[in-house]
């Protein structure tokens, strides 16, 4: 009996600590177009999650079809998000003055997924490996 009991409350610490780790990372798509900042990467009101994205966040920037060109511009140094995906005729600019660090993997096992276009004159950092330990986040 006291061992049953042992297991079930271990068995429900292992369960309840590893949806957690398994649900940390948050997809933030752009929007893009919140007026006056339309084109502005740390602008909270660009995101669908109503926050910029950081180092737990899946970013996402899919193809517009609104017709504006209201893609992501990132001027800011030290902006870090988990995994980037640029879709299909998408865009990121990254300026001179920007950097985003990219720290684990995207859906698609890779760090970053570039279907788009990717202006950049600033600092793109992409993690050569990935530890196990981030691989299975």
């Amino acid at each position: 009996m006291r061992n049953t009991q042992i297991f079930i409350l271990c068995f429900g610490w292992l369960v309840l600590t590893q949806a957690n780790v398994l649900s940390a990372q948050k997809t933030a798509t752009w929007i893009g177009g919140f007026p006056g900042q339309e084109t502005n990467w740390a602008c909270a009101r660009n995101w669908s999650l109503n926050k910029v994205p950081d180092a737990n966040c899946h970013a996402v920037i899919p193809m517009l079809l609104n017709g504006k060109k209201n893609y992501p511009v990132l001027s800011a140094p030290d902006q870090e998000v988990y995994s980037l995906v640029i879709e299909t005729h998408a865009e990121l600019t990254i300026l001179p003055s920007g950097e985003l660090n990219i720290l684990g993997l995207s859906p698609y096992d890779k760090p970053f997924w570039n279907a788009g276009a990717l202006f950049l004159s600033g600092k793109l950092l992409i993690p050569k490996e990935v530890p196990d330990s981030m691989a299975k986040r």
